[in-house]
């Protein structure tokens, strides 16, 4: 440090050197502070060469034990600090609860990832334009993020292919607003069980890419993708969807009751519909077409689905949906090259659930 980096004098500088060196880990600190007093008069008040002769007198006497475990422990700590998301700010606040105890550098590594362990109520993470590296805990997790080129005065994106989310245990959200036309894919995203996507865009079609990448940046483990307010005028397309397991995830489409939705679409990568016996489950929730009015409630899926089970659900007692060529409003139209396109056309199953 320079001799006037603190313009303060030898003996405030002594005390409050005594006091970050050594903590609560001493209570008379008196004979500290005269130490390191003398250490600052006698090199021009040099704040550097103080703190260096305290940090050897605590490793090497073992009178100050207790302060060397502490000042070990908050070194542990601040080296998780750099490598986590906040790595980019500039505080110390979090050294302020580490002691010798060992628990307490537990306890604030496990506040930097998220991971906090046990049977604890989830947390809600927001990702940032930097890079995230998120780790989720025994409980239900919602991570939130926003993706697609910047439109306007729409926020960035923070969703970026750098990112790794891993949802750990427990029945974790990843929420994603798509703020652009295009997420082109590459992030990391394992133990996330629903994926929910909404935009308002209403300036084409809004593309999520769900696995552009054969190796370990893309997303696994969900078993629900959820179409989340969809409404008219709105074009959302879901590609490259993958298995969970055996099974395509679950697709949800939810809207708030009595509004006049939108269009979704899924497609799916080669290997999710290989062989002669791909199902898929859609949720309908509230989802309702606009009578004689095209791209209201359609609903796209790609070729390869041998049988689509339709869910209806949701507050308004009925899901209508549209396809390309027909725009009654009245019925869920299934037999229409704008709903599965042939060859072959599907086997459906209705399951109403009001």
């Amino acid at each position: 440090f320079a001799i006037n980096a603190f313009p303060f004098s030898d003996a405030e500088k002594a005390k409050t050197l005594a006091e970050n060196l050594l903590g609560s880990t001493v209570a008379d600190k008196a004979a500290a502070v005269t130490a390191l007093e003398g250490i600052l008069n006698a090199n021009g008040g040099n704040v550097g060469i103080a703190a260096a002769a305290g940090i050897r007198a605590i490793l090497s006497d073992a009178a100050f034990a207790d302060a060397k475990a502490q000042l070990e422990n908050r070194v542990k700590v601040a080296a998780h600090y750099v490598d986590s998301n906040k790595g980019n700010e500039i505080s110390t606040s979090i050294l302020d609860a580490v002691t010798n105890d060992a628990a307490t550098v537990t306890t604030a590594i496990e506040s930097l990832t998220g991971n906090t362990g046990g049977n604890e109520a989830g947390v809600s993470r927001v990702l940032t334009t930097g890079q995230d590296v998120f780790t989720g805990t025994a409980g239900d997790d919602n991570f939130r993020a926003v993706a697609g080129v910047q439109q306007g005065s729409q926020d960035q994106t923070t969703l970026n292919s750098a990112d790794n989310i891993d949802g750990a245990t427990g029945n974790d959200t990843l929420i994603v607003n798509m703020t652009g036309n295009n997420y082109a894919g590459g992030a990391r995203i394992k133990n996330i069980e629903t994926l929910q996507i909404g935009t308002n865009l209403t300036n084409g079609a809004v593309t999520f890419d769900y696995n552009i990448n054969q190796g370990q940046n893309e997303i696994t483990e969900v078993t629900k993708v959820v179409y989340d307010q969809i409404n008219q005028g709105e074009n959302l397309r879901v590609v490259n969807l993958l298995k969970t397991g055996d099974n395509i995830p679950t697709l949800a489409w939810t809207n708030e009751a009595n509004s006049i939705a939108g269009t979704i679409q899924a497609d799916f990568r080669q290997s999710a519909i290989e062989g002669s016996s791909t199902a898929l489950t859609v949720e309908l929730n509230n989802v309702l077409a606009n009578v004689n009015t095209a791209a209201t409630g359609v609903l796209n899926i790609g070729a390869g689905v041998e049988t689509l089970n339709l869910v209806s659900g949701g507050t308004s007692g009925r899901n209508t949906l549209n396809t390309s060529g027909r725009n009654d409003g009245r019925q869920v139209d299934i037999v229409s090259a704008g709903l599965v396109p042939p060859p072959p056309q599907p086997k459906v199953v209705m399951m109403m659930v009001l």
